[in-house]
This record gives structure tokens, sequence and C-alpha cells, in this order.
């Protein structure tokens, strides 16, 4: 093959160690990082990796080349556009794509750009290479540098279709690999018009637009200026604004990065007064604390495949992290703590199909509460001093239930909370199915559930009427581990069609249902 097409290029003679070369001097263009490419070449001695930069003036030329000085001045500034990907598409091979050169290396948190990385010719030399799978690349913990031998710059897919050969350097460190593409971000418009995107990483990659806000800087303005499908990183501090997100494709990722209400927020009709309120499709939000905001941390309205990752939501008003009309929300290894209802909430979603995962929630009226809403899973939260850790309540407006609820920890939710609302006062409930159906509740850890205060029930798993009356139908609760709860299991027998046994417990309401 190799033979083949070094034929087609009409080159006299190649190996395929001129290809580790080509590795090599093609990294030094993109990191300038010589200890970090002798260790991905298998190289003992730095030396050995600098006699294979065949490199020469071409990459002093283009340092210097990459210099460049802002403007300054809110006079002599020009307006600015936002640059698309392909202004910046290099005109020869090896060079690097830089629009602008990047004040600083530091980590990106975008990591959709792995799966675009060029691809490098490295032989199957296992020394230096391994088989590594196309599938799974986009966040996957492994992060890989593809390569393939039937085309150069192919990108996976590609690379797939065509049956090329295809290898990976694996296990680069997460924040190597991501020095690869320079972080992207805005320069200061100060004469009132757009921002432009500088860019930086290996030819012929073709990024997404990739914007950044700093401190002092409008969130808002950057999604205004985006794109959909850009993504939008926010780096430190403060940020003190109400944020909706109304374009499909928005990903926003936040690098210590806060989020509290300005001191006089906007509400809007949908969201009320929120930190971010997303009314589109696909967008993805990871990496923000979102505290202090009247009614919701974080929120989707009406949103398709909405996907809130690794935040914080702190004493908001009424739900940390919510869902309401949307399906396909993705609700995963978040924090929420101090709402004055629930920390995660998924209702009004007929067709939920919702997934609420790797969480943890605390302190809290209600860890997880779901309501009018139907199909979802709820996996491997830790569930935790709240006055009731999950609820699933059907009534008015509609029913509830078709979850699968699997691996959750619920202990130690002992506050006591008054009356509020429709609720009567609650302590000590670790699951609640009031009037729910079509529940599947299995493996759970339900522990020291018991009740510090005034209570309408209390238990660690609660099967019973919903408030106005709704019976609970059809739900399975077996292969629970079940302790130090008050009762382990209680039900009112409103209905048959409940399979409540076996689980790993010793007392209920009514008797024997931990046995057998």
């Amino acid at each position: 093959m190799v033979k083949r097409r070094h034929g087609e290029a009409k080159i006299k003679e190649v190996s395929p160690h001129d290809f580790r070369k080509t590795f090599v001097g093609d990294l030094l263009d993109a990191i300038g990082d010589l200890s970090t490419v002798q260790k991905l070449a298998g190289h003992s001695d730095p030396a050995t990796t600098a006699r294979y930069d065949g490199r020469g003036e071409r990459a002093m030329r283009e340092a210097a080349s990459h210099l460049h000085i802002p403007a300054t001045s809110a006079t002599d500034a020009p307006k600015r556009r936002v640059a698309h990907p392909s202004d910046c598409w290099p005109r020869r091979s090896g060079a690097n794509l830089v629009c602008t050169i990047s004040h600083s290396m530091q980590e990106s948190e975008d990591s959709s750009f792995l799966g675009e990385l060029p691809l490098y010719v490295l032989g199957s030399s296992r020394g230096y290479s391994e088989r590594c799978p196309i599938r799974g690349m986009r966040g996957a913990h492994t992060r890989c540098i593809m390569a393939t031998v039937e085309k150069r710059w192919a990108r996976p897919r590609e690379a797939a279709r065509k049956g090329g050969g295809i290898y990976a350097v694996c296990d680069v460190a997460r924040r190597q690999a991501r020095r690869h593409l320079d972080e992207a971000h805005l320069l200061d418009d100060h004469a009132g018009g757009s921002d432009i995107v500088a860019f930086a990483g290996f030819a012929e990659a073709k990024p997404k637009g990739h914007l950044v806000v700093r401190a002092g800087q409008s969130i808002q303005k950057a999604i205004k200026a985006a794109d959909p499908g850009d993504t939008i990183v926010v780096r430190g501090g403060i940020h003190r604004e109400v944020v909706k997100v109304d374009k499909d494709g928005i990903s926003l990722r936040g690098v210590d990065a806060v989020l509290e209400p300005p001191a006089k927020p906007n509400s809007s009709s949908s969201c009320g007064v929120s930190g971010f309120c997303v009314e589109a499709d696909d967008v993805s939000i990871s990496g923000f604390t979102v505290r202090d905001f009247k009614d919701f941390g974080i929120v989707a309205f009406g949103a398709r495949n909405a996907r809130f990752v690794k935040n914080g939501a702190f004493d908001n008003g009424e739900y940390g992290i919510t869902a309401f009309s949307s399906t396909k929300t993705r609700i995963i290894a978040n924090r929420t703590s101090g709402s004055d209802e629930a920390g995660i909430y998924v209702g009004d979603s007929p067709h939920a199909d919702a997934t609420v995962a790797a969480n943890e929630t605390y302190g809290n009226f209600l860890g997880i509460l779901v309501r009018n809403a139907r199909h979802g899973k709820i996996a491997a939260n830790r569930v935790h001093n709240n006055c009731l850790g999950m609820l699933f309540l059907a009534d008015e407006p509609g029913p509830a239930g078709v979850f699968d609820v699997r691996g959750n920890e619920v202990v130690n939710n002992t506050r006591a909370c008054p009356a509020f609302e429709d609720a009567p006062p609650l302590s000590g409930v670790g699951i609640a199915l009031l009037g729910a159906r079509g529940m599947e509740i299995q493996g759970n850890h339900v522990t020291h559930n018991v009740p510090s205060g005034p209570t309408a029930f209390s238990g660690g798993v609660v099967v019973t009427k919903g408030f106005g009356g709704t019976a609970p139908t059809n739900n399975t609760v077996v292969g629970n581990t079940l302790l130090l709860n008050m009762p382990h299991i209680l039900w009112d027998k409103s209905v048959s069609g409940n399979r409540l046994t076996p689980n790993d417990c010793k007392t209920s309401k009514p008797g024997g249902l931990c046995e057998g």
C-alpha cells in the first residue's frame, strides 16, 4: 500500500520510518513541546527526537509569524466578525492552523474536537501504537490520536467507511491531548461589533466555532454571536446575568465559572428568574456553579436532548436542575443542594425519556421529584439528607411512572419539612411512589431514612395513593437493600398489581413483605 501511494505521489523513495519523522515534525509544529513529543515517539533521549525534526527554517519563520498585537484603542479597532474555520484553512500540508494566537495555552473543556484530530501514519509497531476503537472516541476516558494508512487526513468515520487500517496513540494525558487545539478565545471588540474567534491546532482539522467568555464579559452576548452548533467556553469568575439559550446545538462549558443573578434580573414567562433557561434542542451545559436564583438554577423548557453535566446548583428557589415539557433530557454527575422544593425535577413531560444518573442531591425538601412525567432512567445517584429522597407523584395534572430506578444510594433522608403548598409535612422517607405506575425499583441501597419531626408517612420505600387519591399500580420493588428505615416498606394495600417482594429487609407495613 505504501509503495502504491508513494508511486501515485511521484516520490522516489519512502519508508514507514519517514512517517514517524512526519509524526514528530507535525507534533512539534502543533505543541512545541519536545519532552511530550519524545514520550509519544517512544524515544529515551530527547536528542533522538530532535534529530527527527526536519522542519528547518520553515518552522522558525512560522513561529515568528505567530506574533500578534491586538488592537487596544476604542477608536482604531476595526469591527470584527466571527471567523469561520474555513477562513483559516491552510493551503499546504503540515502547517499549523492559526488565525490568532491565544494569550495562553490553558486547557479547553471542549472534548468534541478529539474525533477531528489529523490522522498520522505510525505503522504497526506495537511499541508505539495499539489498536484503538473508533466507537466512543468523543468523550471517552481514553483519548486517542487516530492514525490511518489509507488516507492520511481522513476523519475517523471517513476512514472506517474507506476501510483504512486505523491505529492510535492511546492513553495520551488529557491535558496534553487538548493542548493540540489551542483554546479559542474572544478578542474584546471595543468598537461594539461582534467578536473574532481565534483558532490554533493541526493543519486541516476543521473545528466548529469555539468562543471564550472571560470574567466581565457577557455569556448572553456570546450566545447571540454564536452559530448553532458552536461551543462557548466560560472562564473563571462570577458572571452575574440571566442566560437564555435559544439556539440549537449550543454547548456551554464552564471552567471555574460561577453564575449568579444580577441586581435586577429579568423574569421570563417560561423560566421565571433562572440561571440558564434552555429553549432549544441539543444544548449542553457543563462545569458551572449556579446559585441563588429565585426560581431555578438550570431549566430546560420545551427542549429536546438537553444535557446538563457536572454542574453545581446551590440555594436556588424552587428547583436546582429541572426539565419541563421536554424529551430526552440528560442530567448527569451534577450536585444540587438548598432547593426549597427539589434538587432535581422532571415534570410535565408525558414522553420524558429522561436520564438522571450519577448525581448527588442533598439538603433539599425533595432530592429527586418526578411528576406528570413518564419513561426514563434514574441510576447511580446519591440522595441524602433531604426530607424525602425520591418522589414519584401522580394525581393532577397527569400520571407519573414507567421509570427504571436502579443502583441508587438513598440514605439519611431525615430532615423534617413542614407542610408546603399541596404537600403535608414530611420526614424520613427514602423512595415514595404516590399513585405512580409501572415503576421498576431494583438494586437500590436505601438506609437510615427515619423521621426527625412530624410526617404524613415514613419508610425506606413507600407505595401509597397520591395526595389526590390516585392508586399506585403495576409497580415492581424487588432486590433492594433496606436497612434502618422506619419501616423498611410501607404499602397502603390500595390496589393489586404491585410486586413488593423479595427485598433484603426486616420490617414492613403490612407485615410479610420482607419475607421470601
